[in-house]
Order: structure tokens, then C-alpha cells, then sequence
């Protein structure tokens, strides 16, 4: 999340060296209509369009993102099977993992379940997860194309405020400096979705992915621990994952 605050931060400021160089007053690319529009709209279709899960869990994702727990649970996770797996090899069923997959897989091992039950129960934990989790992200890459389309919104209500002023005297000095203030919508727009939203997608994504190979882990370290395979395999095997 840090390197897209940074990334933030460089397309804002290669923005404003661009319009601070465009020989136009800072002043002609402030809209507030503009920005109510591309930016309020933006949200009401993103509530409109998506479930009340989805949402939950695009903020889940969010907020995991600027937290940066992805690559901190990857850790957790190799350390909670090594722990898990030096207790097992003394005989003591570990109260918790710290990861639900697992404590809940050390449950099915324990109420004797085969490995082919044990993998579909895997399956579904991780269909189940990872599926709500893909809704949210593209959730969010969806929301990217509409900014343009409002930001066009935005620039019609310019003009027809244009158009509407023409039969009065001086309008034809204020017409340009309107229609530059009404053309700022669909910038705004353009900027929301190609500088903001799909980044966030694409870093969502990730994020997504990072879920996934976790998960993953976890399986393989519930089919070891089944099969009883030895203790330094597993903790050879997680050494491994960490580093990865």
C-alpha cells in the first residue's frame, strides 16, 4: 500500500506541474459542481450496483491494504504451523493457530475424516473466501469506468449553463473561462479512474492473489499434518514459504 501512496503522490504532483505550467489560473481547474458530480455519482452507482457484502468487503480489503496485513499474515501464518507442528509432535493439540482454515482443519483431522473429505471441505472454505473477495475487487475495477461518463455529465451541465447565459450582455467575454470551467468534469473524471480507482483494482488484486497463495499454505500444511508426515519436513517446508 505504501508504493501506491507513492505513486499517489508522483500523479499528483506531475498533474499540478502540468496545469501550473499550462499558462491557465490554478482557479480554471476548480469545478465543485464537477466534483460532486464525478465523485458523488462515482459513489452512488458503487452502492447501486454492488451488495451490501460486496461493499463490506471491499472496505475489509481496503483497510487490510493500509494496515499492510497481507504480508504480515503470510508470516503469521508460517509461524503458527511451525508452533502448530511442534505440538503435534509432542502430542498436544494447539488450542489455536491463529488462522481459521487451519484450527478448523485441525478439527476434521481430529474427528478422524478421510484426506479426499478433508480437501473438499479445503475447497469449499477457499471457493467460499477467495470468491467474495474477487466480487469486491472487481467491484472496484468496474467502478473505474464510470468517472469518464460523469465527468461528461458534469461538462453538458457546463454547457447548457453556457448556452443559457448567451442573450445576456458581456457573455461573449465569459464564455471561455465558463466553457474551460465546465470541460474541468470530465478531467476530473478521467483523473478518478485512471489515476485512482483502477490502481486500487489492480493493488486489489494483488492483494487477492497474496489470500490466495496463503490459503494454500495452510492446505498443504493440513494434508502433511494428516498424513503425519515428520515435523522437520513441515518446518523445512514453511522456512521456505516465508522466504519465498
Amino acid at each position: 500500500m505504501i508504493t501506491f501512496f507513492i505513486g499517489m503522490a508522483f500523479s499528483i504532483a506531475a498533474l499540478a506541474f502540468a496545469a501550473l505550467n499550462s499558462h491557465t489560473a490554478i482557479s480554471n481547474f476548480v469545478n465543485v459542481e464537477g466534483i460532486c458530480i464525478v465523485i458523488g455519482g462515482s459513489f452512488a452507482i458503487f452502492l447501486t450496483a454492488n451488495r451490501s457484502r460486496v461493499v463490506s468487503s471491499v472496505i475489509r480489503l481496503l483497510w487490510r491494504q493500509v494496515i499492510g496485513a497481507g504480508a504480515r499474515q503470510s508470516r503469521e501464518i508460517a509461524q503458527g504451523i511451525i508452533n502448530a507442528t511442534l505440538s503435534l509432535e509432542k502430542g498436544q493439540r494447539p488450542a489455536s493457530t491463529g488462522n481459521e482454515l487451519l484450527d478448523l482443519g485441525l478439527g476434521w483431522i481430529d474427528a478422524g475424516l478421510d484426506e479426499k473429505h478433508i480437501e473438499n471441505l479445503i475447497m469449499e472454505y477457499s471457493n467460499t473466501k477467495l470468491s467474495l473477495m474477487d466480487e469486491a475487487t472487481n467491484a472496484v475495477i468496474h467502478l473505474g469506468k464510470y468517472p469518464p461518463a460523469l465527468g461528461m455529465v458534469g461538462t453538458v451541465f457546463g454547457i447548457i449553463g453556457i448556452f443559457s447565459g448567451l442573450g445576456v450582455a458581456g457573455a461573449s467575454e465569459t464564455i471561455g473561462p465558463s466553457l474551460a470551467v465546465a470541460m474541468t468534469a470530465t478531467l476530473y473524471g478521467l483523473v478518478i479512474s485512471n489515476f485512482g480507482i483502477q490502481p486500487l483494482g489492480e493493488l486489489l488484486a494483488q492483494s487477492v492473489d497474496v489470500e490466495s497463495r496463503n490459503m494454500n499454505v495452510c492446505a498443504q500444511a493440513l494434508k502433511l499434518w494428516h498424513a503425519k508426515e515428520p515435523s522437520f519436513y513441515i518446518k523445512e517446508q514453511m522456512k521456505l514459504y516465508e522466504a519465498a
